[in-house]
């Protein structure tokens, strides 16, 4: 129980320190996503799930939480780029 519990305390400490890091490069290249771009994406993955909007917003965190996975994914995009 010990050893599972020190490992998985490194896996949350890296992960919340990936986290951060994704933030501060998002943070520092004034990586937005607009509430147009978020409400795109909302529709889409709505129907791809075959769910009404409300209804996938609420079961995803909201319209923030689609909006902050869309930043942290052209952060992403942004590294692949930087590192071709």
């Amino acid at each position: 129980e010990a050893d599972l519990k020190s490992q998985m305390e490194k896996e949350a400490y890296n992960n919340v320190l990936y986290r951060l890091t994704l933030e501060e490069i998002m943070t520092l290249e004034k990586i937005e996503v607009t509430e147009a771009e978020a409400d795109k994406e909302a529709t889409e993955l709505a129907e791809k799930y075959k769910m009404e909007k409300e209804d996938f917003l609420a079961q995803f965190g909201g319209i923030e939480m689609i909006q902050y996975d869309l930043e942290i994914r052209k952060v992403m995009e942004l590294l692949k780029e930087l590192n071709k």
